[in-house]
Order: C-alpha cells, then sequence, then structure tokens
C-alpha cells in the first residue's frame, strides 16, 4: 500500500496513531460499482458487514455504523450508535445521531427505550417540545421494561426539556413525583454522570 501511496496509484495515507490506507474516493466507487455487479444482494450486504466489524475492531466506529446500516445490520448499528451516543451529544454532534437513530426501521425504534431516550436528548437544546416527546416514549419503554435507571435519567431529561422551553413549568410535577419514587428504591447507576444527571 505504501508503494501504491508514493506511485499516487489511487491510495491516500493518513498518519495517525497507527498509519492507515484507504482508496482514492473515485476508485473506491469503481470497486463498489463492480462488487454490486459481482455479488448477489445478499453477498454483497454480508461483504458490507464484514467490512463494519472490521473497522468497528480497529476503533472506526462511526464508519463502521455507517457500513452497518448501508449492509442492513440493523441491530448492529444500533448498538453501535448507542455506544457512540454520550460522546456525540458531548461534542455537539447530535444532528449525526439523529440522522443515525432516525434511520432505524420504525419498528426497531419503537421497541428500543434507549434510542428512544438519546434521540430524546438530541432534541433537548433545539427542540424542546419534539425531544419531549421521544422522551416521554423511552420513559414509557423503560416503565414497561422495569429499568429503573433509565426511567430516572429520561425523567431527568424531560424536566430539562421543560425548563428548556421555559413556557409553563407545571409539567414538571409529575417527573419530579416519578424522579423521588425511583431514587427511594436507591438505584444502581452505571456510571457517575448518569447519577449527576439525575
Amino acid at each position: 500500500l505504501e508503494e501504491l501511496h508514493r506511485r499516487h496509484l489511487f491510495t491516500d495515507r493518513s498518519a495517525g496513531v497507527e498509519v492507515s490506507y484507504q482508496y482514492h474516493a473515485l476508485f473506491r466507487a469503481f470497486l463498489r460499482r463492480r462488487a454490486e455487479q459481482r455479488f448477489s444482494r445478499d453477498e454483497f450486504s454480508k461483504l458490507l458487514v464484514f467490512s463494519a466489524g472490521l473497522l468497528r475492531a480497529h476503533g472506526q466506529s462511526e464508519d463502521a455504523v455507517e457500513i452497518y446500516r448501508e449492509g442492513g445490520a440493523w441491530a448492529e448499528a444500533e448498538e453501535l450508535m448507542l455506544a457512540l451516543a454520550p460522546a456525540l451529544l458531548a461534542a455537539g454532534r447530535w444532528r449525526t445521531l439523529q440522522a443515525w437513530l432516525v434511520s432505524l426501521p420504525g419498528e426497531q425504534l419503537s421497541r428500543s427505550a434507549w434510542a428512544l431516550y438519546w434521540l430524546g436528548n438530541s432534541h433537548v437544546q433545539n427542540a424542546s417540545t419534539s425531544a419531549r416527546e421521544w422522551l416521554i416514549k423511552a420513559n414509557d419503554a423503560f416503565v414497561r421494561n422495569g429499568d429503573v435507571s433509565g426511567r430516572l435519567l429520561s425523567a431527568a431529561a424531560i424536566l430539562r426539556s421543560i425548563h428548556f422551553e421555559y413556557r409553563t413549568f407545571e409539567p414538571m410535577d409529575q417527573w419530579i413525583a416519578q424522579i423521588d419514587a425511583d431514587l427511594a428504591a436507591t438505584p444502581a447507576f452505571s456510571n457517575p454522570a448518569d447519577e449527576l444527571a439525575v
């Protein structure tokens, strides 16, 4: 690959912690079209999922999400989206997270309390009403699943969305009562950031 890069033969090199190579975008597009022609849709999807797994194993998780989505490996894509969600929001990349989560098949999104939770959180500062709708759905799913920490986190996020909207604070009472009741059960938080959020 280094030889191809030195000879400027459709190979780009990036130096970081570890040197990596990638084909030029036009050459990648050509190879991809050839692969789509050569393999059946099922075979091509399996290749995409395998490639995404390699990307993930080498720390290129965001690229892996895109390839999982393309290959229709929605469970793997969702798992990685949820793992990346806190870092994406902390970096102000809520649009990326929103685009990923809304791309999930509708039934899968509606069943996943954590996907609904992160989708709601991605809307909190710019669309509080929309955020609250997603977060209430997440809270309902956490209640159905018996997930106390999820209920606490979603209720706290709902309170933040009401605060950011800054219209009326009466709806807060219901969520404060839920948080008080859930905290009485002394839940175990998975990390200090979650505990702080509540």
